[in-house]
């Protein structure tokens, strides 16, 4: 109890008083960023520098000592995944960071006052040399099962994406919002614009059908190696539009997209992919129907 009073309580109290400070203004960020370089690149690498001189160079590399601090972080980091299955939601990014912030020492406030208590002055040195190594292993660790997280909840998504652009159809809030009419968005046929019902906005569709739509979203087809992606530059005869959504097409086999550009001719097309002008042939969507290519895709 006596280092929980002398050592714990005290830092923890160091560093509320400091949140403290932050939240009312007191400490703004470049105080704190004035700290934290202070104890990085000059406390500790003193610190450790004077551990360095007084330990046999054999105890800073003891391998029985690496081994059983090396044994407890990865005992730490399977608890904390452990934990993060059961108390948060089942999703390995969220366990990997989980671990991560269970596992991950911080030697430059809490853990030397420990370290100093728990192994005395002689001991310091091995047991940050081991810490450094197992912060390297915690990051890397957890970047590797995050990004395995990450790409198991993504792969649906993008295999929906890419059936559904092939498919032909609009994705709200990236091919069409309400500031898009259903002539600029490729959906004309969902349209009854030549028998005598009326409904709200008819009037305005047939003036825009009258005077020719500003706008007109195509499909694209790039026969040659690339990807077509949102936001690329289109280049027309009429002028310039962008993609809205693209993707290389497994069915296909290669690179389609919707892309919304000036109304009128559209003559030879052409995509900006990072700085040149690569061409394109435009094709009316869908691009592929029950598995296969659609007639002049």
């Amino acid at each position: 109890m006596e280092a929980v009073f002398n050592v714990v309580l005290p830092v923890f109290a160091i560093m509320a008083s400091g949140y403290a400070a932050g939240r009312l203004g007191i400490l703004g960020e470049a105080a704190s960023e004035a700290l934290n370089a202070f104890i990085y690149w000059f406390a500790l690498p003193a610190l450790l520098f004077h551990a360095m001189a007084r330990v046999p160079v054999a105890d800073v590399f003891h391998l029985p000592f690496l081994a059983a601090f090396g044994g407890a972080f990865l005992a730490t980091y399977a608890l904390g995944m452990a934990a993060g299955l059961l108390f948060a939601r089942p999703n390995l990014a969220h366990q990997g960071l989980q671990a991560l912030a269970a596992s991950f020492a911080n030697t430059g406030y809490m853990g030397l006052p420990l370290y100093l208590t728990a192994y005395g002055a002689g001991k310091v040195l091995p047991a940050v040399v081991a810490t450094v190594f197992n912060a390297a292993a915690a990051v890397a660790l957890a970047i590797v099962v995050t990004e395995i997280g990450r790409a198991e909840r993504s792969g649906g998504r993008v295999a929906r994406d890419t059936l559904r652009l092939e498919a032909g159809m609009n994705l709200y809030g990236q091919d069409m919002d309400e500031t898009v009419s259903p002539l600029e968005a490729g959906l004309a046929w969902t349209l009854s614009l030549t028998d005598e019902r009326d409904f709200i906005g008819k009037s305005t569709l047939l003036a825009l059908q009258a005077s020719g739509a500003a706008r007109q979203m195509i499909g694209l087809v790039l026969d040659d190696k690339g990807v077509l992606r949102h936001g690329q530059v289109v280049q027309t005869t009429s002028g310039a539009g962008e993609i809205l959504s693209g993707t290389f097409s497994p069915s296909l086999g290669k690179a389609i997209a919707f892309a919304r550009v000036p109304g009128g001719e559209t003559g030879d097309i052409a995509v900006d992919i990072r700085g040149r002008a690569v061409p394109v042939r435009q094709v009316t969507p869908p691009f592929v129907r029950d598995g296969k290519p659609c007639a002049g895709i």
